[in-house]
C-alpha cells in the first residue's frame, strides 16, 4: 500500500514544487535534521546545528539540572517553509531556540544564518512588498516581530508593547490589495500592521491567548479573513472591515490543530481545529456549515463481510476485536493509542482499523492479518483521523489532525 500527500499544514513536513517541474517534493524536519525527497527518494539530507555559549547569568536550580548542555535543545526545528527569490527556490527553517536558516532547495546547503536571540513563538512568510521575494516575519518571546528581508537583512519590524507576540500570519485583511501583518498576542489582542510595521488596527477578541492566526479567503469575497484560535478552545473568523467577529467552535480542551486547507478541491479553504481530546471540526464557509466529530474507542462494523458485526475495542496499548463476544484477535501495541478510525482504505471490499500512536505513526490493520499491514509515517502524533472522499474523486482521502498540524493523504495503490 502505498500513500501520497496531497496537502499538508504542517510545521515541519512541507510540500513544495522546488525545482518548478510540476512535481512536489516533500520537506520533512524531524528534531535538528531536514530532509527532501522526490517521489519517496531522498535527495537531500542537512543537519541543522545552532549552539550557543553557557549564559554568564545564574541560573535557577531548575536550570542547573541541565547543566552546560542546556544549549542543545535549541536546535530543535520549529517550522520549515519554503520561499522563492528570482525564480530560485529556498527553505527557511527555525528553530526553537532563535535563529533561522536559509537553505538552497536543490541541495540543502545553508546559505545564510540568523541570530534572533529570543525564543521564536511564531513565523509567517509571504512578499508583502511586491518585490517577487518572500521575507520572513518573526514573533519573538521578547516582544518583538522580526522581519528578514532579501533572505538577508534582519530588522526589528514591530514592537508589541502590552502582551507578547505568539501568533503572527499575513494576508489582505483589508481588501487594499497589499499584504498586512496580523499579530495575535497572549492577552487576546490582534493587531494589524502594515508593510511598514505601522499598526493601522487593533482588537480585543478574547480573555485568553490568541494562540493561532491563519488568514485566506475562506468565503471567496477578495478578502482574506483572520481566523484565530485562542487557548481557551475557542475558533473564531475576524472580519477586519466589519470590525466584527464570529465563532465558529469552543472545544472543551485546549486547540492542538489550527488549518487552512482545501480538502475538497473547490478552490476554497476549509477551516480545519483539534482539540487536545481529538474532537475536530471542518468548517466549510462556502455551505456556512461544519463537521464536528468526537474520538471514538468503540466501533460496530462488520469487517469481513459475513454479514454479522464485530465489536472493535480500542484500548490505551491494544486493540480487541471480538464476535459474539468471543475474542477474534487481539493486537498489542508498544506505544499509547491516540486515535483510531475504521474504513476500506485499500479498496478492496473489507474494512481495515486505522490506529493513531505517539510514535507518530499510524499502523494499519486487517482482520486477516495478525501483525499490522502497513505503517504511515507523520512529523507530528495523530490525534484525529477523518476518512472521505472529499474531492468527490471516488477515492477515499485521510485528513490526519497530528500535533505538527494536519495533513491529507491518499492510497496509490
Amino acid at each position: 500500500m502505498i500513500f501520497d500527500y496531497i496537502a499538508s499544514d504542517c510545521n515541519n513536513l512541507v510540500l513544495g514544487d522546488i525545482n518548478s517541474d510540476d512535481i512536489k517534493e516533500l520537506i520533512v524536519g524531524t528534531s535538528y535534521i531536514i530532509k527532501c525527497f522526490r517521489e519517496r527518494k531522498k535527495l537531500w539530507e542537512r543537519k541543522i546545528e545552532y549552539f550557543v555559549e553557557p549564559s554568564s547569568r545564574s541560573h535557577t536550580d531548575e536550570e542547573k539540572l541541565f547543566g552546560p548542555g542546556e544549549s542543545r535543545v535549541r536546535n530543535i526545528i520549529s517550522k520549515i517553509s519554503v520561499i522563492s527569490k528570482d525564480n530560485h527556490y529556498f527553505i527557511m527553517v527555525v528553530v526553537v531556540g532563535g535563529a533561522s536558516f536559509i537553505l538552497d532547495a536543490k541541495d540543502g546547503k545553508i546559505i545564510q544564518k540568523h541570530i534572533i536571540g529570543s525564543s521564536i513563538r511564531d513565523v509567517a512568510i509571504g512578499d508583502i512588498n511586491n518585490d517577487n521575494v518572500d521575507e520572513a516575519f518573526i514573533a519573538a518571546e521578547d516582544g518583538n516581530i522580526y522581519e528578514i528581508i532579501k533572505m538577508k537583512k534582519l530588522r526589528r519590524f514591530h514592537r508589541v508593547e502590552e502582551g507578547k507576540p505568539i501568533s503572527i500570519g499575513l494576508g489582505d485583511v483589508n481588501g487594499d490589495k497589499e499584504f498586512e501583518v496580523v499579530v495575535g498576542t497572549e492577552n487576546g489582542r490582534i493587531l494589524v500592521l502594515n508593510r511598514n510595521g505601522k499598526k493601522i488596527l487593533e482588537e480585543r477578541l478574547s480573555g485568553a491567548e490568541i494562540k493561532y492566526i491563519r488568514t485566506g479567503d475562506i468565503n471567496n469575497d477578495n478578502i482574506d479573513e483572520i481566523i484565530y484560535g485562542t487557548s481557551d478552545g475557542e475558533i473564531g473568523v475576524f472580519f477586519v472591515n466589519k470590525r466584527d467577529f464570529k465563532t465558529l467552535h469552543k472545544f472543551e480542551g485546549e486547540i492542538m490543530v489550527l488549518s487552512l486547507l482545501d480538502i475538497d478541491n473547490d478552490s476554497l479553504q476549509e477551516v480545519l481545529g483539534c482539540d487536545y481530546y481529538g474532537s475536530f471540526l471542518i468548517y466549510d464557509a462556502k455551505k456556512d456549515s461544519k463537521e464536528l466529530s468526537t474520538l471514538t474507542r468503540k466501533f460496530e462494523v462488520d469487517l469481513d463481510r459475513d454479514g454479522f458485526l464485530e465489536n472493535v475495542e480500542i484500548h490505551s496499548k491494544s486493540i480487541v476485536v471480538k464476535k459474539k463476544d468471543v475474542i477474534v484477535r487481539k493486537y498489542d501495541m508498544r506505544h499509547w493509542i491516540s486515535s483510531a478510525v475504521i474504513t476500506d482504505i485499500d479498496r478492496d471490499g473489507l474494512k481495515e482499523i486505522l490506529i493513531g500512536s505517539f510514535d507518530k505513526s499510524i499502523w494499519v490493520y486487517s482482520l486477516r492479518e495478525k501483525e499490522p499491514t502497513h505503517r504511515i509515517l507523520l512529523t507530528g502524533v495523530p490525534i484525529a483521523i477523518s476518512c472521505s472522499d472529499f474531492d468527490k474523486d471516488g477515492n477515499t482521502e485521510l485528513l490526519v489532525f497530528t500535533t505538527d498540524g494536519v495533513t491529507q493523504l491518499r492510497v496509490l495503490k
